[in-house]
């Protein structure tokens, strides 16, 4: 009896143990689905600050600040989502675009120019990250 109750014990463990798994799967699968979405959400912002930005009919005067603003915004974006991407896996065709975009956003003057101002905030890895693209040095 008291064999049955032991083995009853570990079969009652093992399936508690496989629920947990389970829970905690989902529960990782559906944090990365949120930031996902968050950085499709995030992207997508700046796409329409950059139409507002650029192609708004806004003084000059005032433009190349706000400019250097959304440059910088745009560098905040891209080292978010890297440093995201450290911590929840993300599809990899959500990382080769992010990449590409990052590739041809640092070909940009004004933009490098930025980065060289301020990448001294961002993490050692990140740098490192970007210095890496192809075409950026």
């Amino acid at each position: 009896l008291q064999i049955l109750v032991v083995v009853g014990g570990f079969y009652f463990s093992w399936r508690s143990l496989e629920a947990a798994i389970k829970t905690l799967s989902l529960g990782t699968r559906n944090a990365q689905a949120q930031l996902f979405n968050q950085m499709v959400i995030q992207g997508r912002d700046l796409q329409f600050k950059f139409a507002e930005l650029f192609h708004g009919g806004n003084d000059e005067k005032n433009l190349k600040a706000r400019q250097d603003h959304f440059i910088g915004t745009l560098l905040g974006y891209y080292s978010s989502c890297f440093e995201l991407k450290n911590v929840l896996e993300l599809p990899s065709n959500a990382e080769k675009l992010l990449k590409e975009d990052l590739r041809e956003l640092m070909r940009e003057g004004q933009v490098r120019k930025k980065w060289d101002d301020v990448k001294h905030l961002h993490s050692k890895e990140f740098v490192a990250y970007v210095d890496s693209v192809r075409g950026v040095s």
